[in-house]
């Protein structure tokens, strides 16, 4: 078998997450050395380390910059390269729009924002038309697989494949964090509005429980500006600490020492902070939504995005410590069933090149 990989620029910096589904793709090789893998890519895999032998990576020329380019790549560009490669299937980690009627292809999706994104440039229209010819589309939980063909109004095989989690990197990312007793918040958002609600939830528990917990609030370094401007109108500032990061993997650390984490992001994307917050293994108070629910499963206690309900969590959380802890194992086991090589075994089956 000969499967031809695309894995565009434009999957790679939009979700994140790519790179574990990147992972899971090089240990797929590994497991089937008798079929033949091609990636094409338009930008550099970083840390790529050695490859197996019947793994090629090939760059996509012209770089995919603007819809004209995309249309030239996925109408003229695309069929000529499987028929090249005698592919006998293809996949893309994005949706796309083409036509190919003599070769298999699947599509697999951890972002569901690029659904509802009109700038990356493919209409509602031609994403029905790409999810009616796929064979499959790989969906990272249940209500996406039945979401999906009525979202779009059409007939659509999906196929569950939760997003995997790089459990490998674990030990070599953790770092000391101290021990005081704390939640974490990772600010996935420039909307401060959001973080007030967060930060109100807090003060809620606080007042409520007069606890030594406090809250430390994870922040990438574009947003610590308006963090810690927001901030400054707060009383609670010992029991407030902000700790800046430019990768969410950074971040581990504290979510790993965390008593729990409130996690309230606006996007359904699974991406490299959905991972690192499962593979700390902590109890979530996560947004009320079937996508997170998916995600998360019973590893998380789910909320409306209101700081009145929040707090009702946390507070459940805290004066319940044999259930966080039920929900600390539910992850831990969620990890291994979403390793590297547990999803690459279910991504041979569905992609037929395993009996």
């Amino acid at each position: 078998m000969v499967l031809v990989v695309h894995i565009p620029q434009s999957s790679y910096h939009i979700a994140s997450h790519t790179s574990s589904q990147i992972s899971v793709l090089i240990e797929l090789a590994k497991m089937e050395k008798e079929s033949r893998f091609i990636f094409y890519m338009d930008s550099a895999l970083e840390n790529a380390g050695m490859m197996p032998s019947n793994l090629q990576i090939k760059w996509v020329k012209p770089v995919i910059k603007n819809r004209l380019l995309q249309y030239y790549w996925y109408q003229f560009k695309l069929p000529g390269i499987l028929k090249k490669e005698k592919a006998t299937a293809f996949l893309s980690l994005q949706p796309f729009d083409a036509s190919l009627n003599e070769i298999p292809y699947f599509v697999w999706l951890t972002d569901l924002h690029l659904l509802n994104n009109s700038s990356f440039g493919i209409s509602r229209r031609k994403l029905s038309s790409c999810f009616h010819q796929a064979k499959s589309v790989l969906v990272p939980g249940n209500d996406s697989a039945v979401g999906l063909p009525r979202q779009f109004s059409v007939s659509i095989q999906t196929q569950l494949l939760p997003p995997p989690v790089n459990t490998g990197n674990k030990e070599n990312e953790l770092v000391e964090a101290d021990d005081a007793a704390y939640f974490t918040a990772p600010v996935c958002s420039a909307d401060m509005q959001r973080l007030r609600i967060l930060i109100k939830a807090f003060t809620l528990f606080k007042k409520r429980q007069r606890s030594a917990m406090s809250l430390k609030l994870i922040v990438p370094s574009h947003l610590i500006g308006k963090v810690e401007s927001l901030l400054s109108a707060y009383k609670l500032k010992t029991h407030l600490a902000v700790i800046p990061i430019n990768h969410w993997r950074e971040g581990l650390a504290y979510f790993y020492e965390a008593y729990a984490s409130l996690y309230f992001p606006e996007a359904l994307l699974a991406d490299e902070l959905t991972e690192q917050l499962l593979l700390a293994r902590k109890s979530l108070v996560c947004t009320e939504h079937p996508f997170w629910r998916d995600i998360y499963l019973e590893g998380a206690v789910y909320s409306p995005y209101n700081e009145e309900m929040i707090s009702l969590q946390m507070m459940n959380l805290y004066k319940n410590e044999s259930r966080k802890i039920a929900r600390d194992l539910y992850l831990s086991a969620i990890c291994n069933q979403r390793s590297i090589t547990a999803t690459a075994i279910r991504l041979s089956a569905i992609l037929s090149l395993t009996p």
